[in-house]
């Protein structure tokens, strides 16, 4: 019996393990999802934004990152995006700013 419990919680670490990705992999989606944020607020909105923070979501199956930022010169004007990375192309999904838009954005 104690067997049995010790091959199913052996089997629960590896595959819970395995989802996890490394720190390689997470550095690069960081990377690639910035300059997506960055390159979308600027052709978009005409922003330069500072990105200070990002956050990844298990929202669909771990599939999607926040990036969190401001405009350049402007702190007030927080700005955020959701970065799917699930397939080989990144893909912004939602941008928010706090500054009032008009419409301005078209995809």
């Amino acid at each position: 019996m104690l067997k049995r419990v010790f091959i199913l919680l052996l089997l629960s670490i590896l595959l819970f393990g395995c989802k996890d990705m490394s720190k390689k992999e997470e550095d690069k989606i960081v990377q690639r999802s910035t300059q997506l944020a960055k390159a979308y607020f600027n052709e978009k909105l005409g922003y330069e934004i500072i990105v200070n923070k990002h956050a990844f979501t298990s929202r669909t199956n771990g599939t999607e990152i926040y990036i969190y930022g401001y405009e350049k010169g402007n702190k007030e004007n927080k700005v955020s995006a959701t970065i799917d990375y699930s397939g080989d192309e990144y893909k912004v999904q939602m941008v928010g700013t706090d500054k009032k838009l008009n419409n301005t954005i078209n995809k």
